[in-house]
């Protein structure tokens, strides 16, 4: 296998495209942890399972202990993203509103 650092900063440039667009863009201004998680789990779920289960099927050394790690850490990484941006949302606008 050979990494190519191009195609790795388009994954993650991809990623959170869709993150932006099917996560954030849908928040609630006022941060609600559940609909956080309700909208950046299956997303996550989506991305990082079509993902791996894909590999599982090309790669003879891509176990399903592998597929399943990585997509907890998709679930994670998308979630944690989102409550990070939504915690940004929420304090930087509500300062911002209230100079105004």
């Amino acid at each position: 296998m050979e990494f190519k650092l191009p195609a790795a900063i388009g994954c993650y440039f991809v990623l959170i495209g869709g993150l932006y667009y099917f996560v954030i863009m849908r928040m609630k201004k006022n941060l609600d942890i559940s609909n956080v998680l309700s909208l950046s789990i299956p997303f996550a779920l989506t991305v990082y399972g079509t993902f791996d289960f894909t590999t599982a099927s090309m790669l003879k050394k891509w176990d399903y202990y592998t597929a399943f790690a990585d997509i907890l850490w998709g679930c994670f990484i998308c979630s944690f993203s989102s409550i990070m941006v939504g915690l940004y949302r929420k304090y930087y606008t509500d300062d911002k509103e209230e100079k105004e």
